[in-house]
């Protein structure tokens, strides 16, 4: 079986209709046959569907009138890293054959493979297309935001060969981890170029550019069903207490780890470049706490306002905000096209969006309110005696605050110093749905483990232990501050 091609808005309808009656309505055929055919109860039970992330559009309509279908989307590589380490699915969709290859050898699926349709990458540009993009080779230009999937990812694999085989070298900005993402930064106008899939173009109302470069550059899609089946959830769940549930997975960590290889994999030239970059980011964004932090909890501890409990919430908002909406709030807010980042981009030429100084401001946003709670809780608990005898003393404002008042909490400045430090080192959804991801420029050490799961699960393993023991180590250090005695 296949789809045509997609090369055009007919071929683009043609291949979103395709999937939605031939793909799903298989992968519930398969799920519902897992148990047994035959039985009502088959046919009525939930059929997890895991899919690329490029088929969203379809599997959404689709779930709207098969109520048993449960979809969990993301990309390939993602789908395989997750069934790989346990999760549930009845049936798995992705959108090339290595992705597929790699359940295979992980034993993760029972079935065989089946083509069912084919996806074409397109050059596509921002709505309006404002950088004139005009061909292939515009992604050389260093003067337009240009944006490509991972290369662990189906479509920046096939974007990579399409433009080694056209013998272009992009100057891209941004390697996002699902063509999804590409697509909706390129919709929003914070790129002006990308290579994506048609049918995501087609779906964001991207405009596409010709190029003859990619004619019969296309991923296929195949579907299986996958090969465990799901436990009594009576014996899944019962024996495990919280503090079981919490330790379990760092166990899990330590097993895994590859101790006798750890310095060979921590000194690969990716990790060393992401770790570096990791401290830079990170020490910014706790030098940033600290400068705007410190007045803040002042202002909280110190100040009579009127609406305080408004106050406390805006600032520990981003302690209880997912991370990834965290850096969309920032991408609408300080983006190329943002309420403040367009008057920064048209008057200064600063734009925040794929640096290293991006990277920084998302960092320091989620840690922010670690700093500023734990300094506030500081000043509340010393009181604001010792600066009042100063004041009658004749020490002015600025000397109660250098030598009273800042000497009193120092201990509350360590800590929260070294808690925002820690919280932004591992900053990891905020600062790639604002800051992108590239090499050297905004790829820190979460992302760097992201990618080697994929890549080299072993690295990613290293990687995670360096990150835990840098959490671990603050948490010991500062125990002395959340620990009761």
């Amino acid at each position: 079986m296949g789809a045509d091609s997609v090369t055009g808005d007919r071929h683009l309808r043609r291949a979103r209709r395709w999937p939605a009656a031939t793909a799903l309505t298989a992968a519930l055929m398969l799920g519902a046959g897992c148990g047994g055919a035959g039985t009502s109860e088959t046919a009525d039970r939930e059929v997890v569907v895991m899919a690329a992330s490029s088929l969203s559009d379809v599997v959404e309509a689709v779930s709207t009138s098969h109520s048993n279908l449960t979809a969990v989307l993301a990309g390939s590589s993602t789908l395989v890293a997750q069934l790989s380490a346990g999760a549930h699915a009845d049936v798995l969709i992705t959108a090339d054959a290595a992705t597929m290859d790699r359940a295979a050898a992980d034993r993760s699926i029972r079935g065989k493979p089946v083509v069912i349709a084919t996806n074409t990458i397109v050059l596509a540009a921002a709505p309006g297309n404002p950088g004139r993009v005009s061909g292939l080779a515009d992604l050389a230009r260093r003067d337009l935001l240009v944006g490509l999937c991972a290369a662990e990812v189906p479509c920046g694999a096939l974007a990579r060969q399409a433009l080694d085989e056209a013998g272009i070298a992009p100057s891209v900005d941004t390697l996002e981890l699902s063509v999804r993402s590409l697509a909706a930064k390129l919709s929003l106008g914070e790129l002006d170029a990308g290579l994506v899939y048609g049918t995501d173009a087609a779906t964001a109302g991207l405009p596409t550019v010709e190029a003859p470069e990619l004619n019969g550059q296309a991923n296929s899609y195949y579907i299986t069903s996958v090969a465990a089946g799901r436990p009594p959830a009576a014996l899944t769940v019962v024996g495990f207490v919280a503090l079981g549930l919490l330790a379990l997975p760092i166990v899990g960590l330590l097993q895994r780890a590859p101790w006798s290889s750890l310095p060979t994999l921590l000194g690969e030239s990716e990790v060393l470049e992401a770790l570096r970059l990791s401290l830079v980011v990170s020490v910014a964004a706790t030098a940033a706490c600290v400068v705007l932090g410190l007045p803040l909890a002042f202002v909280l501890a110190r100040r009579r306002l009127r609406f305080p409990r408004v106050a406390r919430a805006v600032v520990m908002l981003p302690m209880v905000l997912p991370p990834v909406v965290a850096g969309t709030a920032l991408l609408f807010a300080l983006g190329r096209r943002g309420l403040v980042g367009q008057w920064l981009d048209s008057w200064f030429g600063v734009s925040l969006p794929f640096t290293t100084a991006g990277a920084v401001v998302a960092a320091a946003f989620v840690a922010l309110p670690f700093f500023v709670v734990t300094v506030e809780a500081a000043l509340r608990q010393a009181g604001d005696d010792l600066d009042e005898a100063a004041a009658t003393l004749g020490a002015g404002p600025w000397a109660t605050l250098v030598h009273v008042a800042l000497p009193t909490i120092r201990p509350a400045l360590a800590a929260g110093a070294a808690l925002s430090w820690a919280r932004a080192l591992g900053e990891f959804g905020a600062t790639l749905t604002f800051a992108g991801n590239f090499p050297g420029r905004t790829r820190t050490l979460p992302l760097e483990t992201y990618l080697a799961l994929e890549r080299n699960p072993e690295a990613a393993v290293a990687i995670s232990l360096v990150l835990m023991a840098v959490a671990l180590a603050v948490l010991v250090t500062l125990r002395d501050r959340w620990m009761p005695q």
